[in-house]
């Protein structure tokens, strides 16, 4: 039988006990005794509670219907996800904070959420630590990892996956194109410690402020500028009060896909297969990002009422020469394991280019007309649907 009720049930070591030490709440309970029942021969089914913060016809939105559309079909109705995945359960933060506490068991949360948890997560965001996404995918997911998912299981996470959110960018309302022309401007300051030490170093005035009052506060000059995605830039409003958007991309953001960790090892091994089975594909996350991501930026282009500026050399060797220069900063007020992390991150670089330079394209390029291609193949598809029959996370 597919599904929950694949042959057998397999209780957790520590039916009363928590990794922090505290009892189970009666949702684990109810959980443990519905998978007994499956044992037994019933037709228990587990609801799986799902958050995020998407919007409708984005890759992350995509994403999350296609996993709900799989778990359903390949359980037999056994799994039944519910999501609430488009902000119903609070920001960002407040759904990663759920799933920590067990009041959801899936979601996707952002990096700075999490890096506010862990903070060694921000020596990824430090800037120009990367060269290419193809980089960052490769050395993320098979270096960074083992020790990513480790800092989380002491936070009561599994991570599931490491999913990338793109290049952080400029954005203003007067053109920034030399690291000098943000000395003294009124700049966001985000809750990222590499991103604030980075802005730092160049002078900006920095005023802290939520993500919810950053369009608000540009409309009545309370700051004049920010850094965020190419992406979210668009979603949230923030290109019709800050016109201009340098791409500086000084640095890559991620995201990851995390569970509970009392839920997830509730569940047998056989449900625990199928949810990791049933992921897309990074690969196609990838990929469907970076379109979605080049076809905003063409938009821009076209759109009179914004600016796209592109650093030339000698203003990008500039940007780069402040980013390097804060690196050993960021890692001091990081603290915990940072300074493992950076190497774990040096050691997976040298290695992606030594595989690139010895040809080995497969291993380190992303080929994202294949990926597309092969997600496409077999299914009338539009930007923004799950139509399409995706690449799972088994497959790579």
């Amino acid at each position: 039988m597919p599904g929950c009720c694949l042959q057998q049930s397999r209780l957790p070591s520590r039916l009363s006990w928590t990794r922090s030490g505290k009892r189970m709440g009666r949702a684990w309970l109810i959980t443990l005794f519905a998978w007994a029942v499956c044992a037994c021969g019933g037709e228990a089914t587990e609801t799986v509670r799902i958050g995020g913060t998407t919007i409708p016809d984005t890759t992350a939105h995509t994403y999350w219907l296609k996993l709900a559309e799989d778990l359903r079909s390949q359980s037999g109705g056994t799994i039944a996800p519910t999501l609430y995945v488009l902000g119903q359960l609070g920001s960002d933060e407040q759904i990663f904070n759920a799933t920590r506490r067990g009041r959801v068991n899936l979601s996707m949360a952002g990096h700075f959420s999490v890096s506010a948890v862990v903070p060694e997560i921000g020596v990824v965001s430090m800037p120009y630590l990367f060269e290419s996404e193809d980089e960052v995918q490769y050395v993320l997911s098979r270096h960074v990892h083992p020790l990513l998912a480790e800092l989380l299981a002491e936070r009561d996470i599994v991570l599931l996956q490491t999913l990338p959110m793109g290049w952080l960018n400029i954005y203003a309302q007067r053109p920034i194109l030399a690291p000098e022309d943000l000395r003294g401007y009124r700049t966001r300051a985000p809750v990222d410690i590499a991103t604030t030490e980075f802005l730092r170093a160049l002078g900006a005035d920095l005023i802290p402020l939520s993500s919810d009052e950053i369009v608000p506060s540009l409309q009545t000059g309370l700051v004049n500028g920010g850094v965020t995605v190419s992406l979210q830039y668009h979603w949230a409003g923030i290109g019709s009060e800050a016109p201009h958007l340098s791409l500086t991309q000084h640095a890559f953001l991620v995201n990851f896909t995390v569970a509970n960790a009392a839920w997830w090892e509730a569940l047998p091994e056989s449900a625990r297969q199928l949810i990791s089975g049933s992921l897309p594909s990074a690969q196609w996350f990838t990929c469907d990002l970076r379109a979605s991501e080049q076809r905003l930026i063409d938009e821009l282009r076209n759109n009179p009422r914004n600016y796209v500026h592109a650093p030339d050399r000698e203003q990008l060797a500039r940007w780069e020469t402040y980013g390097h220069a804060v690196h050993a900063d960021i890692v001091r007020r990081l603290g915990g394991r940072s300074a493992q992390m950076l190497e774990v991150i040096e050691t997976g670089k040298r290695s992606f280019a030594a595989r690139r330079a010895a040809g080995d394209k497969e291993a380190v390029d992303v080929d994202c007309a294949r990926v597309l291609e092969g997600a496409l193949s077999g299914a009338d598809h539009q930007a923004g649907t799950s139509s399409a029959s995706y690449p799972h996370q088994a497959n790579q």
